[in-house]
């Protein structure tokens, strides 16, 4: 382990892997919405759980990587914990959320949120919120009402 070269063959590619979730944290928005609307401790509460969702924000996609919890004040964006760097927990109350824009892509069925504080969209699949006892009724229809 005196070769210099040893040292780099094992740093670079850590280095590497920790530039790229910080750059994808800090171009999709990720980052400004962490910032806007922290993460909260959602075990104590009752909520319905989606793991490795594909999901949307801004513009950069996460394909199956992100765990949506789903409680009755909002919704938590996670990611696994080996993804996390430079991407802490989201939490979007309801009452923060503006407009639910249901969006069709690759078959796939799509609802883009939109929220007071920003204009990052965030796009999460429509089976979430369907039949899902952890959002309120009221809310989920008066949102989708605003987008008719």
């Amino acid at each position: 382990m005196n070769d210099p070269y040893e040292i780099y063959s094992l740093l670079f590619p850590l280095i590497t892997w920790f530039g790229i979730f910080f750059f994808i944290g800090q171009i999709s928005g990720w980052k400004t919405l962490a910032q806007l609307y922290p993460g909260r401790d959602v075990s104590l509460h009752g909520k319905q759980t989606f793991r490795w969702q594909m999901g949307k924000i801004g513009k950069t996609r996460y394909k199956n990587a992100l765990t949506i919890h789903t409680t009755i004040e909002g919704m938590q964006l996670e990611m696994p914990w080996i993804f996390r760097f430079n991407h802490p927990s989201i939490f979007i109350p309801w009452a923060m959320v503006t407009k639910l824009v249901p969006d069709k892509g690759w078959g796939i069925d799509y609802i883009t949120i939109h929220t007071q504080q920003n204009e990052i969209p965030i796009q999460v699949k429509l089976n979430i919120f369907e039949n899902n006892h952890t959002i309120p009724q009221s809310i989920t229809d008066k949102l989708l009402q605003r987008t008719k």
